[in-house]
């Protein structure tokens, strides 16, 4: 099965994570962006020729026009877009996480059950890094995964949701992708640190899982550090494997570490392919586009995402965050 000679793709959001997106369509081969959704006057200086902005996003929604959306706007606007695109029989690509509550995912999941394709961007999944670690869980070479240790954040305290919802996502998706377990059969989850600033709410978070498996998994998560980590560390009996997701992102081997401490030595470099995982994620995207297939992995684990984070929300004491219309 091949690709056609161009797939029509139109978003919706043109902040942050839409600019990134952007341009990785431009490193994407049988892609067009052809129009985005924005109310930003700024937005048009950055498109390619021919692209068009459509202060509405609902202008997007023809199947004649597109034959794809990307819906890159904050989470709490997700499902609403997500509904319009679908019922105008559009394939979505949802930034994740997919939602910042459950039934609101679940709803997403029935109408794709329904009518079209729906995946989830899990981009860092195919980071090559990530992609070693799941090999070599499968493998077994090494043993079973014995701890999860994972520290991520921002000094960024605008959005008190952010910790768990923004940090929390990327590193419960991977988690859950390594151990192939979504129920943690206990959990914990806890503010250890709490700070107003000029800017917002800040604080700190830890999450604990307990899985079947016996792996111990523990996430710290924080927008009030000073620089900004992407730590993610996991113990086998055997050996310690380090993802630093900053910049382009490395993979370090470590001995083992029986008290799942951080490892002190320098580590030893792992060779890894020189890959985008955003342009193989868009890819698959096109490619389900192409063929009219999908096995409905990206969304499946995009809501045992948004189950996940809700439990620890109930955890922490805090209400669901509001949900917003686009």
């Amino acid at each position: 099965m091949t690709a056609p000679a161009e797939i029509r793709l139109g978003m919706v959001g043109a902040g942050g994570r839409g600019h990134v997106l952007m341009e990785a369509l431009a490193r994407t081969p049988n892609v067009r962006l052809v129009g985005v959704g924005s109310r930003n006057p700024e937005t048009s200086g950055r498109l390619a020729a021919g692209c068009q902005v459509f202060p509405d996003w609902r202008a997007l929604l023809k199947p004649r026009f597109l034959d794809g959306l990307i819906i890159a706007t904050p989470p709490a606007t997700h499902c609403a877009i997500a509904r319009e695109a679908l019922a105008a029989g559009l394939p979505v690509l949802l930034e994740s996480p997919l939602a910042l509550d459950l039934a609101e995912a679940m709803a997403v999941k029935r109408l794709a059950s329904e009518s079209t394709l729906v995946m989830v961007d899990h981009s860092r999944l195919a980071h090559p890094a990530c992609r070693f670690l799941k090999e070599l869980v499968t493998g077994g070479a090494v043993g079973p995964v014995r701890a999860i240790r994972g520290y991520a954040g921002s000094g960024s305290p605008v959005d008190a949701s952010a910790p768990l919802w923004t940090w929390g996502a990327r590193e419960v998706a991977l988690c859950i992708d390594l151990l192939n377990a979504s129920e943690p059969e206990d959990l914990s989850a806890r503010v250890v640190k709490h700070r107003r600033t000029p800017e917002g709410e800040g604080k700190t978070i830890e999450l604990r899982f307990d899985f079947a498996k016996d792996a111990d998994v523990r996430l710290r998560l924080s927008n009030i550090l000073e620089q900004e980590t992407d730590y993610f560390a996991v113990y086998f009996d055997r050996l310690t494997l380090v993802y630093d997701g900053l910049g382009t992102g490395t993979l370090s081997m470590h001995p083992p570490a029986p008290d799942f401490s951080v490892p002190t030595d320098n580590g030893q470099a792992v060779e890894l392919p020189v890959e985008d995982p955003l342009v193989t994620m868009l890819r698959s995207f096109t490619l389900a586009i192409t063929n009219r297939t999908d096995d409905g992995e990206s969304l499946n684990l995009g809501v045992d995402v948004v189950a996940l984070l809700a439990r620890c929300q109930a955890a922490l004491g805090e209400a669901p965050p509001e949900q917003s219309r686009p």
